[in-house]
């Protein structure tokens, strides 16, 4: 007996695991089944591991009747490894163990340190303090950067892991010499309880506040130093979200209709919600959205646009109702977001909503051959394009908010079919991108022609450029001036890329004039990218090659238009030849200092193998660059749009302060940090020997205690001695001979062996 419990306390738990979510027998023979199961897939573990059998035991109880034995399972099962990673392997690997598909996702396999973990968790919950509470739901702790004076900026990564979706969110660390980034988060937590942030895309919120995951039941927002999940919104198959400029608000929308469980078809549907409480401010049904969401036309989405100060949310629609074509539109509601007064509230009782959406007053606006709308990104200014259709121009209107008061109707000519709206992003400038056709009565688009209004001057001058072909791209340098244009004339030529500036001189004929400053010839590219937080004046943009359809191209040429100064053909300074095979995804870093460049796979496809991203510096330099398997998707954090809204006198005070001092405290900090990196083994080596020496020498001044008691022990005698090894030994009595060829002949004849070369020297001399 006192054997058999010596043998129960020497079990190592470390080794096993607990199985749950067996279902219930439906013949005694499944019993046997599910045994080779589990016994087949601990072997497929073993013969990688310990190569040592592992014991499957799954309790059971034996039920009789009259007439028959029934066996029974209580629906969990135990499988005593060899060695602890054996269990653990399995715990990771068991989802995608071929001999455990028949069980689905319902089985769930606990180790001895989950259950531990499990034992630890207290009865009872213990309450957050106030200052607690605030640590985990402060939205802007990154910005800080706490820990490190580096001031990094941060992305998320997605891709398949061996088990899960994994989420990966980094520091941009240029200071880590061999990697360029530093683990932040990858929800080890939520992998320990064997869930994932989400098996789909994700989505920064615009100021990065909040990270958006999609999910069948609907949206999750997470956020915070442990990041919380912070709002669960529910709206089935939601596909489309926006959030509003300040992230007060979220849009959600499901953009095709699916089937509900019992098998009822459920149309398309936008909620609105509020982000910070989770309350759904509204839910818009499909025939009150109108014919965008059914037409699909380009640029659809977001249905609804915001005004700057998120009081205004206008939309398209058409008097035809949902049965309009695109050439129908002609219609724009207009509604205003009101906080609700505290009588309102009161009144509402414990289901109040904080918001409430009313259409602004007086009728809808009508607008024949409504194209496009778009917001000023500063003020409340709602500009409209109308195409050229019948004996009516094509136009471009600005009208002021609430009041709908016109500020300004710029008409395009008789030949504009499509005129699509860029606003500048301090709202000092619009672009109109337009295409002309033929003639008056051809549809058939010729060319293309980019048309400037100058809304914050007097009188909005409006200019545009010559004919351009094709306009391919278009986009404004950020807080600039500059915009910049991707163009050829017919598909088989190669794309030329032209370089603007807006006149900003007050009076002068050419004001509001767009002159050109850089053109580049016959480039392979598609697309371009203005790099944020320029210093003024500097002027740096990336053009480049993507083709994710094909999985082709990846040609990039890096431009700093401050170095282009011979002309507007010197392209003597740009930084060519650059390619990343296979590019689909790019994008500059919030900081301007950084660019991505990625090769992803898609979402649920396995053609992973040669998926990775590189990061390269402003000036075009290859930093870093990561292969990860089955890699689909990379975002930079985005930074708070408040943060950057300084005046000039605060940014002339910061230049100042970086070039008296800061500079080379920076300068300083990076090295420092760049050197400990570089030498991390040689300072743990050096550590290693500091802590041996002290050892030694802690040894030494005891062996001089030892001595000196030893000797007051003999009477004062000295007790100094010391050791010598074998080989010391020898090398005392050595002696070296120098033997002549006389000496050897000697040796040679001598009547007997020569044993004692010293004693025959003796002899013999």
């Amino acid at each position: 007996m006192a054997e058999s419990k010596e043998r129960e306390s020497k079990v190592d738990m470390k080794t096993w695991v607990i199985i749950d979510g067996i279902p219930p027998l439906r013949e005694n023979q499944d019993y046997a089944t599910f045994a080779n199961a589990f016994t087949e897939a601990a072997k497929m573990v073993t013969f990688h591991g310990s190569k040592q059998e592992a014991i499957v035991y799954i309790p059971s109880s034996k039920k009789s009747s009259r007439h028959s034995e029934d066996l029974f399972i209580d629906g969990s099962a135990m499988i005593a490894f060899a060695t602890e990673q054996d269990a653990n392997v399995f715990r990771k690997r068991y989802r995608s163990i071929k001999y455990l598909e028949m069980f689905g996702n319902k089985l769930r396999v606990y180790t001895h340190r989950d259950i531990e973990k499990y034992q630890e968790t207290p009865d009872k919950y213990p309450k957050l303090t106030r200052e607690e509470f605030q640590d985990t739901r402060n939205l802007l702790w990154w910005t800080l950067d706490e820990g490190s004076e580096s001031f990094r900026d941060q992305y998320v990564i997605r891709y398949n892991g061996e088990e899960f979706e994994e989420t990966n969110i980094f520091w941009m660390d240029e200071n880590q010499v061999k990697t360029g980034r530093k683990l932040c988060y990858d929800a080890t937590e939520l992998k320990d309880d064997r869930q994932s942030m989400t098996k789909q895309y994700v989505q920064w919120s615009p100021n990065g506040l909040y990270l958006l995951t999609t999910h069948p039941q609907g949206v999750q927002l997470w956020g915070g130093p442990k990041w919380l999940s912070l709002q669960k919104l529910e709206h089935s198959h939601v596909d489309q979200m926006s959030f509003s400029p300040n992230e007060t608000f979220l849009i959600t929308c499901n953009a095709s209709s699916y089937e509900n469980r019992n098998g009822q078809k459920q149309q398309q549907v936008c909620k609105i919600w509020d982000v910070l409480t989770g309350d759904l401010i509204i839910s818009v049904p499909f025939k009150t959205i109108g014919p965008a969401i059914k037409l699909k036309l380009p640029g659809w989405w977001p249905i609804f646009k915001w005004s700057q100060d998120e009081q205004y949310i206008a939309k398209i629609n058409s008097s035809k109702g949902m049965g309009a074509k695109a050439k129908d539109i002609d219609k724009i509601n207009i509604f205003k977001v009101r906080e609700k007064s505290e009588d309102e509230l009161k009144s509402e009782g414990d289901e109040a909503i904080r918001f409430k959406i009313e259409k602004l007053g007086g009728k809808s606006l009508s607008v024949s051959s409504l194209f496009n709308m778009e917001f000023s990104p500063t003020d409340n200014v709602l500009a409209y394009t109308s195409f050229a259709q019948n004996d009516d121009q094509a136009k471009v209107t600005l009208i002021s908010i609430p009041s709908k008061n016109s500020l300004k109707v710029q008409t395009l000519g008789f030949d504009v079919k499509k005129c699509h709206l860029y606003w500048q992003s301090q709202g000092r400038y619009l672009a109109i991108n337009m295409a002309h056709s033929h003639g008056k009565s051809n549809i058939l688009i010729k060319s293309h022609s980019i048309g400037i209004m100058t809304v914050k001057d007097k009188n909005m001058p409006f200019s545009r450029t010559d004919k351009l072909g094709k306009v391919i791209y278009f986009a404004w340098e950020p807080d600039g001036s500059r915009f910049a244009v991707i163009h050829r004339g017919t598909k088989r030529e190669e794309p030329n890329v032209s370089i603007f500036q807006v006149q900003d001189t007050m009076g002068s004929v050419d004001q509001g004039a767009s002159k050109l400053k850089l053109f580049l010839a016959k480039r392979r590219v598609n697309q371009l990218y203005w790099a944020p937080n320029q210093a003024k004046g500097s002027g740096r943009l990336v053009i480049v090659n993507i083709d994710p359809q094909r999985r082709a191209g990846g040609e990039m040429e890096f431009i700093d238009l401050a170095k282009c100064k011979n002309g507007v053909n010197d392209d003597s300074k740009t930084v060519k030849n650059l390619v990343h095979e296979n590019m689909t995804d790019i994008q500059w870093d919030p900081s301007g200092r950084y660019l991505v460049t990625a090769t992803t796979q898609n979402l649920g496809t396995t053609s992973g193998d040669d998926t990775r991203y590189t990061i390269w510096s402003f000036q075009g330099e290859k930093l870093f660059e990561h292969k990860i398997k089955y890699f689909y998707q990379i975002l930079w954090r985005p930074r708070p749009k408040k943060l950057s809204k300084i005046t000039n006198s605060e940014r002339q005070k910061i230049k100042h302060r970086v070039d008296h001092g800061w500079k080379e405290i920076f300068a300083k900090h990076d090295e420092e940090l760049q050197m400990a990196t570089v030498n991390k083994k040689l300072l743990e080596n050096q550590r290693k020997l500091k802590r041996y020496n002290q050892r030694i020498n802690a040894l030494q001044q005891q062996s001089k205690e030892i001595l000196m008691k030893r000797g007051e022990l003999r009477g004062g005698t000295s007790s100094h001695y010391t050791t010598r090894t074998i080989q010391q030994r020898l090398e005392k009595d050595k002696k070296e001979y120098i033997i002549s060829k006389e000496t050897m002949r000697k040796i040679l004849n001598a009547p007997e062996d020569v044993i004692d070369f010293n004693k025959w020297v003796q002899q013999n001399q």
